[in-house]
């Protein structure tokens, strides 16, 4: 059994190695076999100079079956043994068992049984051990049939049997019927009549399922055989009839020699000469008409040959003119390309020069613009700065004074109540001035944008808000902080929530403890201010403008502010800053968190 490897077209131009062997395939199966053998070749040059070792192995695989059906079995061989040594050095196992197969049927068609054993022996081995029950299958029946010739028929029906069980588990009816056919001849000769009869009759009841003629007429034969072998000449005559007419109708004149000698056999057998003696005579017409026919037939093989293979001449000179025109053309489209990429390479060096000559002044504009932004910035720092220390040396001293003397006035006066509240408005009023200048202040200075001074801050002021009053403070901060800038913007939002949040706690909760956290991680900066005050119903109770105020400077900067609440058990603030959307320079180190506990 010879098989070709066929390989699916991976690259559209003509003369890929692609191309070269299905072409050549297309010639094989035409029976141009020097055509075939012309694009394998090419096929195998190509695919060496590409160093595709897959592809040179299916190349030399093929230029083996060419010279195989040639029946030069030196250069079969020689190519059988190049692909092979590419397959097991590419350790493509399937392959290897293919070859070995291909090797073992070019000696078993020369009738050298002795060589082509191995070969099928560990064609049957590679094939079992890849997985392919098809080919273990056309591995072992040529096995088989090696025994046969060799008179190893016992091996030979085991190793049938092996066939026959994998082509029933593939319910191939085809090889079924041929394996049992053939273990009916190896049972015949062992002297298993009924598992000959048996194994004869089955077959032909499958071969007729799938309308195989020729295998009826070969098991018709076979039966008649066995049933002389037993002495049944009855049956014999029968089978021998049904094989003849079998025969002629599908015109097998080589099982149609068969039966003439069965049936002089028989008539032998039975002592009737003069039958015996017709049917010899009728043999030896039947066998002087196929080998005229035969002989008539190689001439006309010989001739057809010959005309291909002048064809084929013929076709193989018109194409290699055509090669050597393709070969000008091709030299004089290298020129053109030439000459186009030495044209394209100026055109594209005059675009890179002017086109860095452009980026240069670009980038010289850029860097202008950004020295004098930054001008800018650190003019507007400093006249912030100056405000800031403005605010504080005057306005804040001017507070100062305010509410010592409204304090002094608020001593002298204890015996008015209505001067005493007054007075005591002042006082607080100028307290609460004097803390939002802090705020003010601070968030002037642009020191104060980084996570560790927001913190700083926000730690400084509760601290202090809740020092005159009966709430517990409990806090807990990133133990180290990174110095990445935050945006003005942004901690001046939160600072601002927060102090809304503590104020709203004092005035409405009813709290005794107060829990700030803050956390940290790549994407987010998290505030939670949790109290264990009276709580309220959020769903119920109708926003006033301080929370509503708090959401939207939050969600301006980018981040959400979340309130949950239940009655009697408190309430809780969540507000959440996205670091990565927000545009702060913010990279996180390692954080640890420390529990810092106040208490009045």
């Amino acid at each position: 059994m010879v098989i070709l490897f066929v390989h699916l077209v991976l690259i559209s131009h003509s003369q890929s190695v692609d191309t070269l062997v299905e072409r050549g395939i297309t010639h094989y199966n035409q029976g141009e076999f020097i055509l075939a053998l012309h694009d394998f070749e090419a096929g195998a040059k190509r695919a060496e100079s590409e160093k595709k070792s897959e592809k040179l192995c299916t190349a030399w695989n093929n230029m083996g079956n060419v010279y195989a059906r040639l029946h030069d079995q030196v250069n079969g061989l020689r190519y059988y043994q190049k692909a092979l040594a590419t397959a097991e050095k590419i350790n493509d196992k399937r392959r290897i068992a293919k070859i070995t197969l291909n090797i073992g049927s070019l000696y078993s068609d020369h009738k050298d049984f002795k060589n082509a054993l191995p070969y099928y022996e560990d064609a049957c081995q590679k094939s079992e051990a890849v997985g392919d029950p098809q080919l273990t299958g056309d591995c072992l029946n040529n096995l088989a049939v090696i025994y046969e010739q060799l008179d190893q028929n016992k091996r030979a029906s085991e190793v049938y049997n092996k066939a026959l069980s994998i082509y029933t588990s593939l319910k191939d009816t085809s090889n079924i019927a041929l394996s049992l056919t053939n273990l009916a001849i190896v049972s015949k000769k062992l002297g298993n009549f009924d598992d000959c009869i048996r194994n004869n009759k089955t077959s032909m009841e499958l071969a007729t399922a799938i309308n195989d003629r020729f295998t009826v007429a070969v098991n018709l034969n076979n039966l008649a055989y066995a049933y002389i072998a037993m002495g049944k000449f009855p049956e014999a005559l029968s089978y021998m009839q049904q094989a003849y007419d079998k025969s002629k109708e599908i015109g097998a004149g080589e099982i149609i020699i068969e039966t003439y000698d069965g049936w002089a056999t028989i008539y032998e057998k039975q002592k009737k000469y003069p039958e015996a003696l017709r049917y010899r005579k009728l043999l030896a017409s039947e066998k002087e008409r196929i080998l005229n026919e035969e002989k008539v037939a190689q001439i006309a093989e010989m001739e057809v040959r010959f005309q291909s293979e002048k064809k084929q001449n013929e076709i193989l000179v018109l194409k290699q003119k055509n090669e050597i025109d393709e070969l000008v053309i091709s030299e004089q489209s290298l020129q053109i390309q030439k000459r186009n990429y030495i044209l394209g390479f100026a055109g594209l060096l005059i675009l890179l020069v002017t086109g860095i000559i452009y980026l240069r002044a670009r980038s010289l504009k850029l860097r202008n613009e950004i020295k004098r932004q930054v001008e800018i910035k650190q003019g507007e720092e400093k006249e912030r700065l100056r405000i800031s220390r403005d605010i504080h040396d005057d306005f804040g001293s001017g507070l100062s004074r305010i509410n010592i003397l409204s304090e002094m006035v608020l001593v002298k006066t204890v015996a008015d109540p209505d001067v005493t509240e007054k007075v005591k408005s002042i006082s607080e009023t100028a307290k609460w001035l004097v803390e939002n200048m802090k705020g003010l202040i601070w968030a002037l200075n642009s020191e104060n944008t980084t996570a560790d001074q927001l913190l700083a801050r926000i730690r400084e002021y509760s601290s202090d808000y809740f020092e005159n009053f009966p709430i517990a403070l409990k806090s807990d901060y990133p133990d180290e902080l990174p110095e990445n800038p935050l945006r003005k913007e942004t901690c001046h939002a939160l600072f601002m929530t927060v102090k809304e949040a503590l104020n709203n706690i004092v005035k409405h909760s009813k709290a005794d403890r107060v829990h700030i956290s803050v956390s940290l991680s790549e994407a987010y900066f998290t505030i939670k201010i949790r109290d264990n005050g009276i709580g309220f119903d959020p769903v119920g109770r109708k926003s006033g403008n301080g929370l509503r105020n708090m959401k939207e400077r939050i969600e301006i900067t980018g981040g959400e502010l979340t309130l949950n609440s239940l009655i009697g058990k408190g309430s809780e603030i969540s507000i959440r800053i996205n670091l990565l959307e927000t545009g702060n320079d913010y990279s996180l180190k390692k954080v640890l968190v420390k529990d810092t506990t106040f208490s009045v």
